[in-house]
């Protein structure tokens, strides 16, 4: 069997957003937490889910203390749902009312898309993160578009989030990156949040080369895979992206013809996920990588989208795997 990435977080969230819950559980594991991440995506439920269980995991009192060491599951993973029985801390960040631990900046009318953060709010966070606390403080906004967190209120927290004086982590939400101020995005690191529920675990790199009965291990071989995977930047010819477009094609028309991908997911999304599994752990410290991972997301929902107008599939594949390809050039020479 593959063994799937170890995650901190709930089932529920991570079968839903494997790429996320992956690059964060990583941060955790080496204790490299950046000091913001910008969630992206149109799924905003997850983005909350995700949000509320890192401030969990951080404040738990039924796990080891520290951001890098999470020996003992929080409270959520040992006792479901029902928050009875969930430590102080856990009971009151679920119910969002834990006040120190996980802090909202939110517009001045949540209700009205019109609304914008105040400037006064952003700067009594900035000054109320200035102080100790023996939490480690989770800071939410539901909507970090420059349209809501404008400029000036942007301003008054851009010091606090390049240099936290204590304890604290950023969480930001957007639709896309673009639609965020630049001096954010650059302080930031881009967690990309698939549209629908995936329909398996990110796998390690790793399992997929050394396991003969990994459903992916033949997809993995071909060439153009090799481009994330090599020390020395395999450079992925047209003819080879055209190569797995027509596999791709035969397995989405002709399902019995390939019995790797037939599995009951969607044969796309398995091919996707492969590529964030082989690319996802180099993605935690690298900005770029995680925008290009954000970026190949886009391009499968926008392929999807085609496919359900009934737009010609072979030719669509064909146009999906050049722009995949030449999304690929815009990282070219980062990757170790």
């Amino acid at each position: 069997m593959v063994s799937p990435v170890k995650s901190h977080f709930s089932p529920n969230i991570s079968q839903k957003q494997p790429l996320a819950v992956s690059l964060i559980s990583r941060a955790l594991d080496s204790g490299r937490l950046a000091n913001a991440y910008l969630l992206t995506g149109s799924n905003h439920g997850d983005k909350v889910e995700l949000a509320l269980e890192l401030a969990c995991i951080l404040n738990c009192l039924n796990t080891t203390s520290g951001a890098s060491e999470h020996s003992e599951a929080f409270c959520f993973l040992r006792h479901g749902p029902d928050s009875a029985n969930y430590c102080q801390n856990c009971r009151l960040i679920s119910q969002e009312r834990h006040r120190q631990a996980y802090l909202q900046l939110l517009p001045l009318d949540p209700n009205n898309p019109n609304s914008k953060i105040p400037v006064e709010k952003a700067r009594e966070l900035a000054f109320e993160l200035t102080k100790t606390s023996p939490f480690f403080r989770v800071v939410w906004l539901s909507n970090a578009a420059q349209d809501v967190f404008h400029r000036p209120a942007a301003n008054s927290l851009l010091k606090t989030i390049e240099e936290p004086k204590n304890r604290c982590i950023f969480l930001l939400a957007a639709r896309s990156k673009e639609l965020v101020l630049p001096t954010i995005t650059s302080r930031s690191q881009e967690v990309p949040l698939v549209q629908k529920q995936a329909s398996q675990v990110l796998i390690e790199p790793d399992s997929i080369e050394t396991q003969g009965d990994s459903s992916l291990s033949k997809w993995s071989k071909l060439a153009f895979f090799q481009w994330a995977k090599k020390r020395n930047m395999h450079v992925v010819t047209r003819e080879e992206a055209l190569e797995v477009s027509s596999l791709l094609y035969t397995a989405m028309t002709k399902p019995d013809a390939d019995e790797d991908l037939d599995d009951d997911s969607d044969p796309l999304d398995r091919l996707v996920m492969l590529e964030l599994s082989i690319i996802g752990s180099k993605a935690i410290d690298d900005p770029a990588l995680s925008g290009y991972l954000a970026g190949l997301l886009q391009l499968s929902q926008s392929l999807k989208t085609r496919l359900q107008r009934h737009v010609s599939q072979k030719s669509s594949l064909d146009n999906f795997f050049i722009e995949w390809l030449n999304l690929r050039t815009q990282v070219s020479g980062i990757l170790p």
